[in-house]
């Protein structure tokens, strides 16, 4: 494999993507279904995965609504191992712990990369389990790199449930900023990643500028929903690609299953259309 491709499985919220890594190696993030129903998530792995085993699953660190059945997944694609981001007091979902049973787990630090071939995979997150809504929750966020050498490298960021003050509190551990050509955000929440404080709203851009990302993937959002946010978020992420150099600008998730084909120097889409009415359903 000469490339390391990112396929979103969760068109929605990019909760849930299958990570083709250039050894072959499998990795799966996420846990969401929004936007497709379960037998759909099911036949879209099947055709990405071929009927092949996941090496790792990454939980995304909270418990998303419309969450896949991981043991059901788990009888067509087994899973052999789960990876978690080191912190203090991190409070998983018990739904997750009981998937996780004796599995093996591999711990990374802040600062640990995991290496398959030329594809890296870190994992950003705060130190710590913080309570929002009354529950426990510590999201993470999936940073996936292609390195054909030390001077060409392209990444991609995929933010999960994570928004500005997740940012804020995995900056405030002192890890490097987690550059990327590409960011994939939540097509019901875009304007998370910018979003920094809880009951008073904050906006700012420093969490984008960090990142630097000249191409920034939109989920599709629920079918009949009118949110002025989208639009907000489509102007000001239209306006700072624009800024941050040559990239895709903002590419919003239709209908259409999507991946990304990384490798040291280019960012290509790999588009394969669903049918408008049932991509109007599934989003609902």
């Amino acid at each position: 494999m000469a490339a390391t491709q990112v396929h979103i499985i969760d068109p929605c919220a990019g909760g849930m993507v299958v990570v083709m890594c250039e050894d072959g190696s499998r990795v799966l993030f996420g846990a969401s279904v929004h936007g497709c129903t379960h037998n759909d998530i099911a036949q879209r792995l099947f055709e990405v995965l071929e009927d092949g085993q996941i090496d790792y699953f990454i939980h995304p660190g909270v418990e998303p609504e419309g969450r896949v059945d991981l043991t059901a997944i788990n009888e067509f694609f087994p899973i052999k191992a789960c990876v978690e981001l080191a912190g203090k007091d991190i409070a998983y979902p018990q739904s997750y712990l009981d998937f996780r049973g004796s599995r093996e787990v591999e711990t990374m630090e802040i600062d640990d990369v995991l290496g398959f071939g030329k594809t890296s995979i870190r994992l950003i997150g705060a130190a710590e389990t913080r309570i929002i809504g009354g529950q426990p929750r510590r999201p993470v966020a999936l940073h996936v790199a292609h390195e054909e050498d030390e001077d060409t490298v392209n990444a991609v960021v995929v933010l999960g449930a994570t928004g500005g003050g997740d940012w804020r509190d995995a900056e405030a551990l002192g890890a490097d900023p987690a550059k990327a050509f590409c960011l994939v955000v939540d097509g019901r929440h875009p304007l998370d990643i910018v979003i920094t404080t809880g009951d008073r709203p904050d906006v700012g851009i420093d969490h984008l500028a960090a990142i630097a990302p000249s191409t920034i993937v939109m989920g599709s959002a629920p079918s009949g929903a009118q949110d002025p946010l989208r639009g907000a978020a489509r102007a000001l992420y239209d306006l700072f690609t624009r800024q941050t150099g040559d990239g895709h600008g903002v590419v919003e998730i239709g209908a259409e299953w999507l991946g990304l084909i990384i490798d040291g120097s280019t960012l290509r889409f790999d588009r394969e259309p669903r049918a408008v009415p049932q991509a109007q359903n599934q989003a609902g």
